[in-house]
């Protein structure tokens, strides 16, 4: 397990691909370029044991969901689909796979260099969001 993804991120940057990852998604175009403009986005992953919970503020939305390593948890997503949604890890990276979706929703969390990456994939479009620890 990676317990250094536990603590506090804030949203550094995204690659270009995130306008087609939201797109892919379904989200509208005013929607789209509010969450391609909002910055402050924070995720606070809390890990004890098998017990993650993972939430995440912006200034437009926050979503807060607590999961145990290898159950489906039913969740809404931050577009508003709903899903089953299952976290298990690999490694020193932690996969969470909504099903139950119109498209397959895959979100990797790893530290890389310091920062977290969280790769969001949806069918066959990815993107990567990169955080840097909070204070």
């Amino acid at each position: 397990m990676a317990t250094e993804l536990a603590g506090k991120w804030k949203l550094d940057h995204s690659t270009k691909t995130f306008d087609d990852y939201l797109v892919k998604l379904g989200v509208g175009f005013v929607k789209r370029n509010l969450a391609k403009a909002t910055t402050n986005v924070v995720q606070t992953i809390t890990i004890d044991g098998d017990k993650i919970t993972i939430s995440m503020t912006s200034p437009v939305s926050s979503k807060e969901t607590t999961f145990i390593v290898g159950q489906a948890v039913e969740e809404k997503t931050l577009h508003g689909e709903k899903v089953q949604t299952t976290i298990r890890w690999e490694g020193d990276k932690l996969i969470a796979e909504s099903t139950e979706c119109k498209q397959p929703l895959i979100n990797t969390r790893h530290i890389e260099d310091g920062m977290m990456v969280n790769t969001l994939t949806v069918a066959d479009v990815s993107c990567q969001r990169f955080y840097k620890r909070a204070n």
